[in-house]
């Protein structure tokens, strides 16, 4: 799917083995995308293996995201990105195992285990400077994600907040 200045809403289905420059699965070029309950799996790219939203605003509720891989963000790579409920499982890219935001992030009751980037943040990352721009995570668990440098779980380079939310055996 390819969206340029629009608004993409999907609901439920699966995105499996699909590839391309930006966005395996899905590319937003300005505008925003809603994604619900959609799974993504073996979706590659050279940014957001599964999803590539920038410039735009994305939102992911629930769906998982298995096995995506990307140059930069295994599974999704955004300029506004909002998790909620999310799950994702061995995702892998150099920097950003599971995914990048270049301006803010949020994650909400979402699960990140064994993703693994190759320089920087395991599971999730948040760059592009610190100006007005936040990196928040709420009631999520991290396990057994892997950075080859820095950040197992988590890397930034805003102000992060981190609430209620449990971390175990990243590196």
């Amino acid at each position: 799917l390819f969206g340029y200045n629009a608004h993409l809403a999907v609901s439920g289905g699966r995105y499996h083995e699909n590839s391309g420059a930006n966005g395996g699965a899905i590319r937003l070029s300005s505008g925003t995308a809603t994604i619900v309950g959609v799974d993504f799996t073996a979706n590659t790219a050279g940014y957001g293996g599964a999803i590539h939203s920038d410039p735009g605003t994305l939102s992911v509720t629930g769906g998982s995201f298995t096995s995506n891989s990307a140059g930069n963000g295994g599974a999704i790579y955004g300029q506004y990105v909002t998790i909620t409920d999310g799950t994702f499982t061995t995702n892998s890219a150099t920097y950003g195992g599971a995914a990048i935001a270049i301006r803010d992030l949020s994650v909400t009751g979402s699960t990140f285990v064994g993703n693994t980037a190759v320089q920087t943040a395991g599971a999730l990352g948040k760059s592009g400077g610190v100006g007005e721009h936040s990196f928040v995570v709420t009631n999520s668990t991290f396990v057994a994600n892997y950075s080859g440098n820095l950040g197992g779980a988590l890397i930034t380079d805003a102000p992060l907040i981190v609430r209620y939310s449990t971390f175990v055996d990243n590196t």
